[in-house]
């Protein structure tokens, strides 16, 4: 069976993105330039259809490259490439460098990462066990 064939129906109660969300990430681009919108459409279409094949492996290695490829298009390789040419010029003091600007900036996010994984990890402990307790509290209500 065809992805086409079975586009329809589906929950759009169940997105990560409500429509709301993708108007304010792309509306402005693609209404500037429809191609855009086309490109857009046949990116999101196959990548459904990679994931209808269960090709999950392929999905995340190209949207892994797909951010890799964006990047140097982004504010933030443009601020950082300003940064650099300061850095360059001399006009930063040693803890504005650059590289040391992005150390503090990937530590912060790495141990923001291991806080919310082990609060994850915290979560589902606790749940498997209330889940354990909560069947042992009935496996000895039907032995009484």
């Amino acid at each position: 069976m065809s992805t086409a064939s079975q586009f329809e129906p589906f929950d759009r109660d169940k997105v990560f993105y409500d429509r709301e969300t993708w108007e304010a990430m792309f509306q402005e681009s693609l209404t500037a330039d429809p191609s855009v919108a086309d490109s857009l459409a046949w990116l999101l279409y196959r990548i459904i259809r990679e994931l209808d094949q269960r090709k999950r492996g392929r999905v995340v290695n190209t949207l892994k490259l797909g951010v890799e490829w964006v990047y140097p298009f982004t504010r933030a390789h443009k601020l950082s490439f300003h940064g650099y040419l300061y850095y360059l010029e001399g006009l930063l003091v040693p803890g504005d460098f650059p590289e040391e600007l992005m150390k503090g900036v990937i530590e912060r996010g790495e141990e923001q990462h291991l806080e919310i994984a082990e609060a994850e990890r915290a979560d589902k402990l606790r749940a498997k066990r209330e889940g354990r307790a909560s069947s042992l509290r009935k496996r000895k209500r039907t032995r009484l």
